[in-house]
């Protein structure tokens, strides 16, 4: 989970993506915005700051959010499985084949979720008809989230953090990946995390979104010429 700060940088990019994500532009944060997104989110209560985590460190969709059963998280493995989604239309299979996955997810995401479902049993034991379920996404009184949910929310928080508003969760599944690529990390791993059924739909749709991961893939050439 990221919690060191950093530079300023251009706020809230846009660019066009494939067709495999959508028609629109996509609209992602820089690693500014993200982390005062994430600062926000430290003074929510835990349902809304676990969404907003769990959106911003694995990139999963929003239906996938949804379907996300408690068995579905291995807290030994630490890793986070992606079998079924969740919709208008109700509990179904992910988007495509390779959309089913098994993630790694990081120590401190792991430590939130397990803070988070001992406060739903918390909230078990003492709330009268609390409703009981295996989502993971449930508010204080066990009720699953409505479908459109995470979107309604995403503008109060993208608001709070004094980031221009949008009503979408979509934006930190894009974040996620343009963040994981400005970090070093291959184009590969990349792919597998967010589930796209061909590695060539991510290099198309990321690849070009930031000068910074130019910048830094033209710096390593340079470093190891000079080895």
């Amino acid at each position: 989970m990221i919690k060191q700060k950093k530079p300023a940088t251009t706020a809230f990019c846009s660019v066009s993506i494939k067709k495999d994500e959508s028609n629109d532009k996509i609209i992602f944060l820089t690693l500014d915005e993200t982390l005062k997104l994430l600062e926000v989110m430290e003074s929510q209560i835990i349902f809304k700051k676990a969404m907003v985590n769990l959106l911003v460190n694995t990139g999963i969709r929003s239906g996938e959010l949804l379907g996300l059963l408690w068995h579905d998280i291995n807290f030994e493995e630490k890793t986070l499985t992606i079998a079924r989604q969740r919709t208008r239309d109700g509990l179904g299979p992910p988007k495509t084949a390779s959309s089913y996955r098994t993630i790694m997810i990081d120590d401190d995401l792991l430590a939130l979720l397990l803070e988070f479902k001992n406060w739903q049993e918390k909230n078990e034991e003492e709330i009268e008809d609390y409703i009981k379920s295996d989502y993971v996404m449930v508010d204080e009184t066990g009720k699953e989230f409505y479908h459109t949910k995470p979107q309604d929310m995403m503008k109060n928080f993208l608001r709070y953090a004094g980031i221009p508003e949008r009503k979408s969760t979509h934006l930190l599944r894009h974040t996620h990946a343009v963040l994981q690529l400005e970090a070093g990390v291959d184009i590969k791993t990349v792919s597998t995390r967010l589930g796209h059924k061909d590695i060539n739909i991510t290099a198309n749709t990321y690849l070009h979104v930031t000068p910074n991961h130019e910048q830094k893939s033209l710096e390593k050439f340079i470093n190891y010429l000079k080895k």
